[in-house]
């Protein structure tokens, strides 16, 4: 659980908010432009009316708090904020990506457990977020093997 939400999701803000680097000469067609990060983060903060109390401490401007998210914060963002802030902001292809983590999330931190069929499906999710991110993210760069967690 850790590994997820305290290594792999702020690596992935990180990459998706240009705040990791450009590891090539021209921008990567996955950051975010300049004026759209702070603008996630209001929105994030704006959604907290309608969040229940115990959750609302996940919905801090990621923008700002990024660096101090914590497992439960970045749990909260894998699962009900991060495929909406990427949805039309980055090509589709990072999106799916993304939802593939979502996907297999959702599943593995569910409170009644996970069926045979569950686990199956967990490790489908993970399998293809791990061949998007090494296809688009990666791409078989040796420079870009610090991307790989």
């Amino acid at each position: 659980m850790h590994l997820v939400f305290c290594n792999v999701v702020p690596l992935l803000w990180q990459l998706f908010s240009g705040e990791h680097g450009v590891l090539e000469t021209s921008p990567e067609s996955y950051i975010f432009p300049t004026s759209t990060v702070p603008m996630i983060g209001c929105e994030i903060v704006a959604g907290r009316a309608t969040v229940p109390l115990a959750q609302a401490r996940s919905l801090r401007d990621i923008n700002v708090h990024w660096r101090s998210y914590k497992t439960a914060d970045g749990l909260f963002f894998l699962l009900r904020v991060g495929e909406v802030v990427l949805a039309d902001r980055v090509p589709e292809e990072f999106v799916q990506m993304c939802i593939h983590l979502c996907r297999a999330g959702r599943l593995l931190f569910r409170p009644s457990g996970l069926t045979e069929d569950d686990l199956g499906k967990v490790e489908g999710s993970t399998k293809n977020f791990c061949a998007d991110f090494y296809k688009y993210v990666y791409g078989g760069q040796p420079e870009r093997l610090g991307l790989c967690r």
